[in-house]
């Protein structure tokens, strides 16, 4: 290994230093997920304000980021759950009450933690409370801080971080 870095330029041993640190599978550079990422954080800020009425529009938000992302090159699996999140947001669009919006945006949440632990298009942290729902509930988080999409303003800050999702710097 070392003679062979000897022999190569430096953006060749750049590539082959990040090839190694990402567990030695070739990785081919698929389209941002980080709109995505961005528009569930807001429809999360609706839901941990209990604000059902601006959670269907950052919902609708959602649809529409989901509708302009290219998913040529996304993965099958990645694709999957692109749908996951696509029927979970456009059920929260539908629902007339948080309690409802909120049990949507648990299945939501778990195809986003795939879809981030796949693409990794910034770092996050996995949250849970066992409080919500009978099996408790996870969600993403772009800060350490606890802010229970679940949960009622007095328990809001219920919860713990259980995994950090470290982003791929681009």
């Amino acid at each position: 290994m070392i003679y062979l870095l000897g022999h190569m330029t430096c953006r060749q041993t750049y590539l082959l230093l990040l090839f190694l640190d990402l567990g030695g599978a070739l990785v081919c550079r698929a389209p941002s997920t980080e709109p995505v990422l961005m528009a569930y954080f807001q429809l999360k800020a609706a839901l941990v304000a209990s604000d059902g009425g601006r959670a269907k529009a950052r919902a609708a938000t959602l649809l529409n980021v989901l509708d302009q992302l290219d998913r040529r090159r996304l993965s099958a699996t990645d694709q999957q759950r692109l749908l996951a999140i696509d029927t979970a947001a456009f059920s929260i669009c539908k629902s007339s009450n948080v309690t409802g919006q909120r049990r949507f945006f648990g299945d939501l949440s778990l195809a986003m933690i795939a879809l981030v632990r796949s693409t990794r298009p910034a770092t996050v942290y996995v949250q849970f409370s066992s409080s919500a729902f009978p099996h408790g509930a996870y969600w993403l988080s772009g800060t350490k801080q606890i802010e229970n999409p679940y949960a009622e303003h007095r328990q809001r800050r219920q919860g713990r971080v259980i995994n950090v999702i470290k982003g791929v710097v681009n």
